[in-house]
């Protein structure tokens, strides 16, 4: 369980690093002085999210044993974009209030 939980929470993390670097990169025309090394810092980032994410899903692969890379990929999506459905809920229920 405590596996789970650390899959979903890099998970999580990386998309999260992934959407800001995506977005700073959309920027491109609003370049300012300190937009390169901001560009350097989100993919240093993400690349730590993505590792983190990584060596989350290996132990629980490896926790796991026979089970197919497949099966464990679509219940690992399921549940990020459950948690992500969960957290714009609560986004947009923070942003009523």
């Amino acid at each position: 369980m405590r596996a789970q939980a650390s899959v979903l929470r890099a998970g999580i993390a990386f998309g999260q690093a992934r959407d800001a670097l995506v977005a700073h990169m959309r920027g491109v025309g609003t370049r300012r002085g300190a937009w390169v090394s901001e560009a350097i810092e989100l993919k240093r980032r993400m690349d730590k999210a993505y590792f983190d994410y990584k060596l989350a899903l290996d132990s629980l692969k490896a926790r796991l044993g026979d089970v197919p890379d497949e099966a464990l990929a679509a219940q690992v999506r399921e549940r990020i974009d459950a948690a992500r459905k969960r957290a714009e809920a609560a986004r947009a229920a923070a942003g009523r209030l």
